[in-house]
Parts: C-alpha cells; sequence; structure tokens
C-alpha cells in the first residue's frame, strides 16, 4: 500500500507500514491527491509529484484546481468517499 506524503506535515511514524511516495516541500499542496477506481487524481501544475506517483506504478489524471485552492479547497475535501 501506498500513501503520498508531505514531509514535516505530520509525524509519519504512524505510517511505517506504507511504501512513501513523497512530495517536494514546494509541492507539498499535492500531497492531497485522491485514488479512485486505480487512477490517481492530481492537481495540475506539480510535475513532479505527479512523475513521483507515476515512477510508483500509477496512472494519474490531473485536475484544475487552482480557483478551489485560492478557497484553501483540495481533491479530498471536495469529495464524498463512501
Amino acid at each position: 500500500q501506498h500513501v503520498v506524503v508531505s514531509p514535516g506535515s505530520f509525524d509519519d511514524r504512524v505510517l511505517l507500514e506504507y511504501n512513501k511516495i513523497t512530495v517536494p516541500d514546494d509541492e507539498a499542496y499535492s500531497a492531497n491527491c485522491l485514488a479512485v477506481n486505480g487512477v490517481v487524481l492530481v492537481s495540475k501544475g506539480f510535475p513532479r509529484t505527479k512523475s513521483r506517483i507515476e515512477s510508483a506504478g500509477f496512472e494519474t489524471v490531473e485536475l484544475e484546481m487552482s480557483e478551489f485552492r485560492k478557497g484553501w479547497g483540495s481533491l479530498t475535501c471536495l469529495s464524498i468517499i463512501f
């Protein structure tokens, strides 16, 4: 199992059993991504994060999130997951 993390955001020792995909410091916003049906939805404009996720073997789809970001919104808070 994989998890995308932004270093320094929290104590990541709770995630020891996961494979971590670490985002660059200047792309911290992109750590808030969402896996749906085998595809990882990522915010557009974060090429290094997208590349790291794809290098881990995942297909990605970029979504334009710039307007939502202005209001502190992100992919997971705009989703209903059940």
